[in-house]
Formats: C-alpha cells, sequence, structure tokens
C-alpha cells in the first residue's frame, strides 16, 4: 500500500484520489492526520476488512487499535502492537476479528497518522472509509434503506434524539456502536442531538455491483474558519 502526503504552502486544497482504469476502488477521500481518530461506518457482515495507516511523520509510531462494537470496545487481535516506519503506509487485515458486526475503529497513536479502512468484499467495487467528525450534533444525507450508524468513543453513555422521517430516542453504551435500521420510505436526510460527541454514519448496501455507500455524518453549525485566507505583499 502506498500514502500520498499533501500540503499547501498558502491557503487551502482539495485532493481526491482517482482509480485508474481496471483498478477496483473508485476513488479515495483525503484523511487528515491526526494522534486520535475514529473511522465509522463498518457495516456489519463485511469479512476481512483492511486497515491502512500511513505515517507522514519523520519518527516511527506505535499504534493503538479498539473497535467500537455492539457491546463495547475491545483491541482486535491482529491490530495488536504494530508501529509504522516513517514515510510509509501499514495494512493490517483484521480478518474476522470485527465478528461480523457494525462498528468502528478508533485509532490512537504517539504521533500524527492517517487512517483509512478498506472494505473490498461486498457486492460491487471496494469502498474506502476515513474518520468522521466527532460532535453531539451531526447531519447527513445519504440514500433511502440502510441504517444509521452511531458509534460512542467516550467513556460514558451518551443518548441521542434521530430527527429523519419520524423522531426516535437510542442509547449508545461507552465505547459502542448502535445501529438504527432506515427504512426505504424514510427520506435519507437525518439529524442527531447527543448528550455526548458521537461519530456516525448512514450506510446502504446500495444498488447490485454498484458497492456499498457509506455517508459520513457532519457537524452542524461549524464555525467560520478564515484560517485559508493569506495576506501577499
Amino acid at each position: 500500500p502506498v500514502g500520498v502526503a499533501v500540503e499547501a504552502s498558502v491557503g487551502r486544497v482539495a485532493a481526491l484520489a482517482v482509480a485508474v482504469d481496471g483498478r477496483g476502488t473508485r476513488l479515495t477521500a483525503p484523511a487528515v492526520p491526526a494522534e486520535q481518530q475514529v473511522v465509522a461506518g463498518i457495516p456489519g457482515g463485511v469479512s476481512s476488512p483492511r486497515l491502512l495507516v500511513s505515517n507522514p511523520g519523520l519518527d516511527r509510531v506505535t499504534l493503538t487499535v479498539e473497535a467500537l462494537g455492539a457491546t463495547g470496545s475491545y483491541e482486535p487481535a491482529s491490530a495488536a502492537d504494530q508501529t509504522v516506519a516513517p514515510f510509509s503506509t501499514l495494512e493490517i487485515d483484521l480478518g474476522e476479528d470485527l465478528g461480523g458486526d457494525p462498528g468502528a475503529l478508533r485509532i490512537t497513536a504517539d504521533g500524527e497518522v492517517a487512517a483509512a479502512v478498506l472494505l473490498g468484499s461486498l457486492d460491487g467495487p471496494p469502498t474506502t472509509l476515513t474518520a468522521g467528525a466527532e460532535s453531539a450534533q451531526l447531519a447527513g444525507y445519504g440514500p433511502p434503506g440502510g441504517e444509521l450508524q452511531l458509534s460512542n468513543p467516550g467513556p460514558a453513555e451518551v443518548t441521542a434524539r434521530l430527527t429523519g422521517a419520524a423522531v426516535r430516542d437510542v442509547t449508545v453504551p461507552a465505547g459502542a456502536t448502535v445501529a438504527v435500521e432506515v427504512s426505504k420510505t424514510d427520506r435519507a436526510s437525518v439529524t442527531v442531538e447527543a448528550s455526548g460527541p458521537l461519530v456516525g454514519a448512514l450506510v446502504s448496501p446500495g444498488k447490485k455491483k454498484q458497492g456499498l455507500s457509506v455517508a459520513p455524518l457532519g457537524i452542524i453549525g461549524t464555525a467560520e474558519d478564515d484560517s485559508a485566507l493569506a495576506a501577499v505583499d
């Protein structure tokens, strides 16, 4: 596996990796390097998901990987005692360690890394997941049907009110992931108001041979940021 680091000297840039003809993956969204991140939206029933971790720094980093599953957090055996060399990308085949349940991965490192999860065993092209936004107020839009996944990376139980075609309340235990079915007749937009930070995604199986659709939830009411502005003499 290969990771590509993109850095702008002035302002902001948007990067997207697009597959060449004949390759399975259609495109890959960028991942922002961080010491801790949560990749949500891993569907149930998928086998052998692969975790990719890139280290853009000068020093070797040590990883801790936790799965946020249906009953709480645990360390997948295949991801134990892993390090990533400088300017390199590590691929970890998680095999059956996630137990076939919907979930998320929390990646913690002693230096900034970029992480992604590759799902390649479903009908259609592979799907690449990157870290999602962590907030008590989330919103998203995706295809009808499928499920809404909410992962709680915190140490305490979180209650959340979901507003879509209907209003419902759910409880997400600490370190766990809860999947809420979205009927095919529901509109595909949803907002989440919670008592603590969550990470979420709308997961849909998609049409035959088109692959899985995963739409990460975004933060509601993000403050305006002018850090992209630059003065040029």
